[in-house]
């Protein structure tokens, strides 16, 4: 029981340094997060100075990078076309791996922007080798473009965005890639959109300002942001080795010497994923993705230049997913170490550590609140905090599997994150086996809150009842959304049957007249 004893404390240990660390952005942003903001300023004028001296702006390609999309790539395209940029500069790439009725669209958009004098081109593979990382390189390979502008298919870029941006990075010479804020088209579509919203604004304007001003490494998101051409080529390009490939060519274009620049005010809107079954296989993503890249770049990290501060905050950021093996292994020991413990035993030691615990704790909580401070958000997005912890309580199993498969599986397809486009449906109904293991999780909390309860340890009562209401509260939303798909699924196939039918008695009656 000892054993068992120690390995509890030290999770303990291990998310209570993980929710300090987040006090600590917090006061760095605080403390140089507006000087930051005066940079961004004088670069810019820096940078609006060197293009008088330059006889035309520099040449810059927007890439799409688009697969089976077709409820946002038209306003995507559109946007990136209507960039407030001189046509013979610009040249707008759709990456169009797509199988499905998003290559029409794509051309039928494509082709009425050219006939308006717009740079828009379609590129299109053959085969899907290294998906979105092989699709930026190949696109690359066709331009001799200075800079490379990148958006997601569901983002529609400002058309001011590059005349902001592209100075940045004519005013700095070391600076490879400016990263924008992400903005949210669809943030009160539903209680997820909310809470994602906050949580997104708390990354950005929290943590990405926080490395940023303080000369620590940083990341390009994948979309939103300016990159260096040149630094691409020489950190060695897009690779496909992980399922971040924008975290990976960051990270390699920093260790060769360049930096990234954040800029809080450059925000272009993007669509956020209104499904549960959606949210869950990006964040799956991303933390596969993320453990990929601190396995694939430890070494180089540690062994790099950095000063000492820098890499352990590299390491906060590569590893930073690993916090929810360890919450699903603190949550499934709760109710075993309750049972064992006796009430003399704890009394001592319980409450201050407890106390420890749970001040960390609001640590990221605290991220998202001086995040809508910073970006003057209505006192209404602070209602949806609670959401947000809920949320991001119950999807430490979700993202427990992506982090298991970054350490046993060599390499996994890239999953694009489905987007609705404001239409019903994203994706096909997910089974329903994909939430029973939240609820039965749920139902093994449950005991807990009884454990805790009777024997008045009431110090220790807040972390069972988030844990079980995180996980009842997503298992139960995850059979509400899929039994309400199965049911559109149905609906949609009756459509089908009858405009077949309707299609096939047309028939009949033109052969019977004929």
């Amino acid at each position: 029981m000892t054993a068992v004893l120690i390995l509890y404390l030290l999770l303990m240990a291990m998310l209570t340094i993980y929710g300090l660390h987040c006090y600590y952005l917090a006061w760095r942003v605080s403390h140089s997060g507006a000087e930051w903001a005066r940079r961004i300023t004088e670069l810019r004028t820096e940078g609006l100075r060197c293009l008088l001296g330059r006889a035309e702006w520099p040449r810059v390609l927007v890439q799409i990078p688009i697969y089976n999309e077709p409820s946002v790539v038209e306003r995507c395209v559109r946007a990136c076309a209507g960039l407030d940029y001189p046509p013979d500069r610009l040249t707008v790439q759709v990456l169009d791996d797509s199988t499905d009725s998003t290559r029409e669209i794509a051309d039928r958009v494509a082709s009425e922007l050219r006939a308006q004098g717009r740079p828009v081109e379609v590129l299109r593979r053959n085969h899907r080798a290294g998906f979105k990382a092989g699709a930026l390189a190949d696109g690359l390979a066709e331009s001799d473009a200075e800079f490379v502008a990148i958006f997601d298919a569901d983002f529609s870029p400002p058309s001011d965005f590059l005349r902001r941006a592209v100075p940045l990075l004519l005013a700095d010479a070391r600076a490879a890639c400016v990263q924008g804020r992400w903005e949210h088209v669809n943030r009160w579509e539903n209680l997820l959109t909310r809470a994602q919203a906050l949580g997104i604004d708390g990354h950005f304007s929290m943590e990405q300002l926080a490395r940023c001003s303080s000369g620590w490494s940083m990341n390009f998101n994948g979309s939103v942001g300016v990159w260096r051409a040149s630094a691409i080529h020489d950190a060695g390009g897009w690779s496909a080795e992980t399922l971040t490939e924008d975290l990976d060519l960051s990270y390699r274009a920093q260790l060769r010497g360049w930096t990234i620049l954040y800029d809080n005010e450059l925000a272009c809107p993007g669509e956020l994923p209104s499904t549960l079954a959606a949210f869950k296989s990006q964040q799956q993503r991303w933390a596969c993705g993320s453990i990929q890249t601190a396995r694939k770049l430890f070494s180089r990290v540690w062994s790099s230049e950095w000063s000492l501060s820098r890499k352990v905050e590299a390491m906060f950021h590569l590893f930073g997913y690993a916090v929810c093996p360890a919450m699903l292994i603190l949550a499934l020991m709760t109710p075993a170490v309750l049972w064992t413990l006796q009430h003399e035993a704890i009394a001592g030691w319980i409450w201050p550590v407890w106390g420890l615990v749970w001040f960390a704790a609001l640590g990221p909580s605290l991220l998202c609140l001086m995040a809508s401070r910073w970006l003057r958000r209505p006192w209404r997005c602070i209602r949806d905090l609670p959401l947000l912890v809920l949320f991001g309580t119950a999807m430490c199993w979700n993202n427990t599997i992506g982090v298991m498969r970054a350490l046993t599986v060599p390499f996994r397809e890239f999953v694009r994150t489905p987007k609705s486009g404001g239409r019903r449906r994203a994706m096909p109904a997910p089974r329903w086996s994909t939430y029973a293991v939240e609820l039965l999780i749920g139902v093994t909390l449950s005991a807990s809150i009884a454990l805790v309860t009777r024997r008045n340890w009431y110090c220790a009562f807040p972390m069972p009842v988030l844990l079980t209401s995180a996980f009842w509260s997503l298992g139960c939303v995850g059979f509400r959304e899929a039994a309400r798909s199965r049911r559109q699924e149905e609906l949609d196939d009756v459509d089908v049957d009858l405009e077949l039918a309707g299609v096939e008695e047309t028939a009949d009656c033109e052969a019977v007249e004929a």
